[in-house]
């Protein structure tokens, strides 16, 4: 990959900002027709990530990606206190993960340089098993727990497991370069790891928090004890946060409106 020059760059950014231009324009459509937010939020999550799969394609460094997210989450917080964007942001609950979001794709390409396996393994954990949490706790759970003032669902947290475990194993499948015996206890450690942060992550920023861990995890999945300390990192922060406020209820408390 060439080095970013001044016409790399400004091109880079116009077909960033084309594209996902088209994708909050096709949203904000779909928004006025009658769509819920939930469901366009997740959509544009969801393509979001797809998105930003090719954004090592069009930039040789982390830099132009660091700004432009910067500016994204910018604009997204301005979007909110002026009501716009009801596709992103009408949804019933206090969250800041619309600005979080750019900002976590910026992370994991940062981290990984853009390189395979850790940058689309972070990013489709983010684009994929995040969403997919968020659709089981809505519909399917029926065991919740407040961790550091969120709701999260047992349920949706196995799911964001499973989901983020499978794109890993996808990836690295593709990418070869794993000793097959590998394949199965990385995407684990990825999914255990996602899913973690996922649970203890706040207000929407398990949006950074989420890529941040999933690269890191494969960066160190040939270090055992590293990957170790990880994992128990994220177990101790969510027992905390349990703990902090926590209680389980049993139910379909989701039927009541109490779960997000």
């Amino acid at each position: 990959m060439p080095p970013d020059g001044p016409d790399r760059i400004v091109a880079g950014v116009a077909v960033v900002v084309a594209v996902y231009g088209a994708l909050f324009g096709g949203a904000e459509l779909l928004r006025r027709w009658g769509v819920a937010g939930e469901h366009t939020r997740s959509l544009v999550h969801v393509m979001s990530a797809i998105l930003a799969l090719g954004l090592p394609y069009l930039f040789g460094s982390p830099w132009p990606v660091v700004v432009m997210a910067i500016a994204f989450a910018v604009s997204m917080a301005v979007s909110e206190h002026l009501g716009l964007l009801g596709s992103i942001h009408d949804v019933p609950r206090a969250t800041v993960g619309a600005a979080m979001f750019p900002l976590g794709i910026a992370a994991a390409y940062a981290l990984t340089g853009g390189q395979v396996p850790g940058y689309p393994i972070a990013v489709l954990a983010l684009g994929l098993g995040d969403p997919a949490a968020a659709v089981a706790g809505r519909r399917y759970a029926h065991r919740y727990a407040a961790i550091w003032g969120t709701r999260r669902s047992i349920e949706g947290s196995a799911v964001a497991c499973l989901v983020s475990g499978a794109a890993a194993i996808i990836v690295l499948q593709v990418a070869g370069g794993v000793d097959p015996p590998s394949l199965v206890p990385t995407a684990l450690a990825v999914g255990v790891a996602v899913a973690l942060a996922e649970a203890s992550s706040p207000l929407g920023f398990d949006n950074v928090a989420i890529p941040i861990v999933a690269a890191i995890v494969v960066d160190i999945a040939g270090a055992p004890w590293r990957l170790t300390a990880v994992v128990v990192t994220l177990t101790v922060v969510t027992v905390a946060g349990l703990a902090r406020d926590g209680s389980v209820m049993l139910g379909l408390a989701r039927r009541n409106g109490r779960v997000p």
